[in-house]
């Protein structure tokens, strides 16, 4: 897969998007769960302007676990874009929630508690 991303990257670079978006499609045969490949599509797609063919590859990205939060940012500002409210709001929750884990936030999510704030201990 390497030597295809690879392909693509130098393609990404040149501006040939066309060239890039088949290597990654064959980077993305070998690795299927690398969310990586898929933000990267959608960033071929984006600058193709093929925006639904983004929004499906940035949504693969999350659901293969996007760590870095790329996918979950770019999902938020397409969907802002496109004025769903609710899909932004979801993607920039997420967002926050991966940017807290990274800190050393916990598993807790935004707030953090395990749903009993307030009790008695």
């Amino acid at each position: 897969y390497r030597a295809w991303y690879g392909l693509e990257q130098t393609y990404e670079i040149l501006d040939m998007l066309l060239y890039a978006l088949f290597y990654f499609r064959r980077a993305a045969t070998l690795r299927p769960y690398d969310a990586r490949m898929w933000c990267a599509m959608g960033g071929c797609y984006l600058g193709l302007g093929r925006r639904a063919d983004a929004i499906r590859s940035y949504e693969r990205a999350v659901s293969n676990h996007d760590s870095e939060g790329i996918a979950t940012r770019k999902l938020a500002e397409l969907y802002k874009e496109d004025d769903d409210v609710e899909g932004a709001a979801r993607c920039y929750l997420r967002h926050l929630e991966l940017r807290f884990q990274a800190q050393g936030g916990g598993s807790g999510g935004i707030g953090g508690g395990d749903g009993q704030e307030g009790s008695a201990a």
